[in-house]
């Protein structure tokens, strides 16, 4: 009993010292020079805003070279009625 609660209290003080000694040690990678910026906006911002008009955050392209930052493209969203007219045609089709 007294062998087996040191070696796990050995194996937690190896693992907490690794974890220390990395977080100690951590040099974090520099890439090169930011791109974008994050602000906040002004103002107070509506709860549930889904028009978009006023964000809470607002990201900002602050590289010197336009093809660092291209301009977001948007997703189409699917097709309810064809995707409901799939989902009751495959309910047809299971009750046959």
């Amino acid at each position: 009993m007294k062998i087996g609660l040191f070696l796990i209290g050995l194996l937690a003080g190896f693992g907490l010292g690794f974890a220390v000694a990395a977080w100690a040690l951590y040099e974090p990678v520099a890439i090169g020079p930011a791109k974008y910026a994050l602000t906040r906006s002004a103002g107070p911002v509506p709860p549930y805003s889904m028009d978009g008009t006023q964000k809470l955050f607002r990201i900002e392209c602050i590289s010197e070279s336009a093809k660092d930052c291209p301009k977001p493209t948007s997703i189409p969203e699917p097709g309810t009625v064809a995707l409901l007219l799939i989902g009751l045609a495959a309910l047809a089709g299971s009750r046959v």
